[in-house]
């Protein structure tokens, strides 16, 4: 491509730069520009519009810069060529997007329980255990008599018992409502499972009744023991995940495998997976000359049987809806048009499930079928010069799922193989073959067990492509990627806009749409990049009963000051590629440096315990270190430890210990005579902080400002004031 716009280049001269009266022209006359498609860019828009304003909601700056600039090229559009139409749709669609998102956030709402409730609720086969707790969802759920929403629950256990699909469960437990969001990231599996609540109960708490197992629990787990009857543990979690796409049971290691080398695709069930379906069925019974109408009628309820047993997660849904559209097309005789089908689906989806338009399984499903949409043909034209006619169609479409899916690599594992379209130009053929028999095989072997000895064969190619997936994982492959903005997201599909055979203009106005593009999206970067201005902030975590601060300072330095499950999503959700110091509540432990080095902390800090690595310090007791630009000082009273003391930017923050808070007295003193500027309270005894500004877990603190939003609050010290953001 590089080459592509080289040549570009040298046919230009500086009139055409100076006076580019025809790239004017068609910039204002979009109807002969662009192949529109008013279902799939009203979707789109749409999908934007209801995203977007949660960006604006919580006053993310790109996202305002971004909504901006759309309107004000929207503004030029309709003042320039005095055509409204097209720009009002767009508009109107974007605002539906926004009201649509108002209106769901609303009532998205569940209720609140205080203190222990007395619940009831029927294990479901989402079941991952361990020797001593075991994590489960219960459905069916009943609390206080009264109907709820799926739980999460952990349950703590010996070694011996045993938690089952289909059993009662009846307990006691305090329940935290679930958040749709925490630190701004979207609890997805949550919300995928209906889980509305979290609650934890020790197993001899619990009276555990007979129940049943629903239908399509019992399919999965009929093919889940000839998959483990006939397979090795490996190949077996592997393969149960090509066929459901539920990757709990794919070793972590392998799972990694298949993810850095850009074949994680094929653990998730999706459009590939869904037109093998589809080629199998429909062609299976044309050949058997079966009336067109029977197999389209057979070949939909298919679909729909395999989604409802995948879960319906929204990748099978899209995939699902898609495929149901080109049955549709190909028995009626119509035009299947791929991106007013992807509009289809994601209308039905969105209007339905309303917060998949921030799951990033769902986007991503969504992006990869753009992105061949667009790239597909171009790409293949290209590398037809190069490659065989069929070499050069496999390794356009993986190049152009690559492409498209770059802003959400870059979210989840920061990095992308560049050699992803070799490994799957290899792989892909082999998963062709291997999966209409291994889906065959699997489902007949529930009915005709002798049938599962053929899952053999399905092993060694199982084991191929891992070897692949392996070879082609080595991290010396992968390039780093930056965490995308919401512009550069946009930049990129523009560019695939720009290149595809939907936007009607020769190479030369292609080029100047994309240079335009490129200075658009490089205004609102630096323009953003000029808005974020360093300052002092304090990150309360409450996740769940434990808290965690991240402090930062006006010279970027991060301390951290104890650790629970939501510091990876602070990190991640940031882009953040270490922390400075750490900071314990209490001794650390080698198991505890195992969980936190993947921070890359320079220093760690504890009153006391053994030195198990380099880096960490023993604080004396009531003693003031420095910790680069931060002071730092464990505050006891006699030999009980009562908090720790931070000092930075002119500004003190004291964090109270949970375990010591009825010594109010001694609190009172030590407020009363250090006056922080911040008491975070790690515990429900709110006295001790009357009339100053502080944070604690709980809904009854009698201070100031009371903020119980579990790890959704940001305080950012910026002069005397104190702002507060809201993360949620």
């Amino acid at each position: 491509m590089l080459i592509y716009y080289i040549n570009i280049l040298s046919t230009m001269s500086a009139k055409h730069f100076l006076f580019s009266t025809t790239f004017a022209k068609m910039f204002l006359d979009m109807k002969r520009l662009l192949n529109f498609r008013p279902i799939f860019y009203g979707f789109m828009i749409f999908l934007f519009g209801f995203v977007v304003t949660r960006k604006l909601f919580v006053a993310e700056i790109w996202a305002v810069l971004s909504v901006g600039t759309l309107l004000l090229c929207g503004g030029v559009f309709v003042i320039v060529k005095k055509k409204i139409r097209p720009i009002a749709f767009l508009f109107v669609m974007m605002i539906l997007g926004g009201g649509f998102y108002f209106l769901t956030n609303s009532i998205a709402q569940t209720k609140t329980y205080e203190g222990k409730v007395a619940i009831t609720g029927r294990v479901t086969d989402d079941i991952t255990e361990n020797k001593y707790s075991c994590y489960v969802v219960l459905d069916n759920v009943t609390i206080g008599g009264e109907k709820a929403g799926n739980i999460s629950l952990n349950i703590s256990k010996s070694g011996d018992d045993k938690i089952e699909a289909g059993k009662i469960l009846s307990f006691e437990s305090e329940l935290e409502n679930v958040k749709l969001f925490t630190l701004g990231q979207f609890n997805s599996s949550y919300y995928r499972k209906n889980v509305n609540y979290t609650a934890s109960v020790k197993y001899e708490n619990i009276v555990v009744t007979d129940g049943y197992t629903k239908f399509d629990e019992n399919v999965r787990q009929a093919v889940k023991e000839r998959l483990s009857s006939n397979l090795s543990e490996e190949n077996a979690g592997i393969c149960y995940a090509v066929l459901f796409g539920d990757k709990s049971a794919v070793d972590g290691q392998v799972k990694e495998y298949y993810t850095n080398s850009g074949l994680i695709h094929l653990l998730t069930v999706s459009g590939l997976h869904i037109s093998f379906l589809i080629a199998l069925f429909y062609s299976f019974l044309k050949l058997c000359r079966v009336n067109r109408y029977v197999n389209f009628s057979l070949t939909i309820i298919a679909i729909i049987f395999y989604s409802f047993l995948c879960g319906f997660t929204p990748s099978v849904l899209r995939a699902g809806i898609m495929g149901i559209v080109y049955v549709f097309a190909k028995t009626f005789g119509r035009r299947y048009d791929t991106l007013n089908s992807v509009g289809i689906a994601g209308f039905l989806i969105v209007l339905s499930r309303p917060f998949y338009a921030f799951d990033n399984g769902f986007l991503m499903s969504i992006a990869c079928v753009v992105g061949i949409a667009f790239l597909h043909k171009v790409l293949s034209k290209f590398l037809a010069k190069i490659f065989p006619y069929k070499a050069s169609s496999i390794i356009s479409i993986s190049l152009s799922a690559q492409i498209a899916i770059i802003p959400f690599l870059s979210i989840f594992s920061n990095s992308i193989n560049p050699l992803s379209f070799v490994v799957n130009f290899f792989a892909i053929p082999l998963f062709s073959i291997i999966y209409p028999f291994l889906f065959v095989v699997s489902f007949l072997s529930t009915i005709l067990p002798f049938m599962a000895t053929l899952l053999v064969a399905v092993g060694w190619g199982i084991t191929a492509i891992t070897f692949m997936a392996q070879i082609f994982s080595a991290s010396a492959l992968s390039l780093s990627l930056s965490k995308a903005q919401i512009p550069a997201t946009v930049f990129i599909y523009f560019i695939c806009l720009f290149l595809s055979q939907f936007f009607m203009a020769d190479a030369y106005k292609k080029f100047l749409f994309i240079s335009l593009s490129l200075v658009l999206v490089t205004l609102v970067n630096v323009i953003g990049f000029s808005l974020s201005i360093n300052k002092s902030s304090v990150v309360y975590l409450n996740s769940y009963n434990t808290e965690c601060i991240v402090v930062t300072n006006k010279d970027n330095e991060s301390l951290v000051i104890s650790n629970n499950n939501i510091l990876n999503s602070y990190f991640r959700n940031n882009n953040m590629s270490k922390f400075d110091y750490y900071v314990s509540l209490n001794e650390i432990k080698q198991e505890n440096i195992s969980t936190l080095k993947h921070y890359n902390f320079k220093n760690y800090y504890c009153t006391s315990g053994e030195k198990v690595l380099d880096g960490i310090e023993i604080v004396p007791k009531n003693t003031k270190i420095n910790a680069g630009k931060f002071q730092i000082q464990y505050t006891y009273n006699d030999d009980k430890m009562m908090g720790i003391s931070v000092s930075f930017d002119d500004y003190t923050i004291f964090v109270a210990t949970k375990e010591n808070l009825s010594y109010n007295t001694f609190y009172e003193e030590y407020i009363s005579s250090h006056n922080p500027n911040l008491i975070i309270l790690t515990g429900k005894n709110y006295n001790i902080a009357r009339n100053r500004l502080s944070v604690a877990q709980g809904s009854n603190n009698v201070t100031t400002y009371n903020f119980c939003q579990n790890g959704n609050m940001r305080f950012d010290f910026n002069g005397d004031k104190c702002f507060m953001r809201g993360l949620d």
